[in-house]
């Protein structure tokens, strides 16, 4: 799964979340969390952690497969 990293930061900036408060929550390890910001590929059980962490359903995060971008 692609995750739309914009959608995420935008999301984090709205509810005053921190990369910290990611990992506090979802109990992803930093670097993890840093491959899903940088747009990197991730297991769908990752991407539904931070949507959790998030409170957003996954499929927000995600960009559509045949989507470029």
């Amino acid at each position: 799964m692609k995750p739309n990293k914009d959608v995420i930061l935008l999301y984090m900036a709205r509810k005053g979340l921190s990369r910290q408060d990611i990992i506090d929550a979802s109990d992803l390890p930093p670097r993890t969390l840093a491959d899903v910001l940088a747009g990197k590929s991730t297991r769908p059980k990752t991407l539904g952690k931070v949507a959790k962490a998030l409170g957003v359903d996954p499929a927000k995060l995600v960009i559509p497969e045949g989507v470029a971008k």
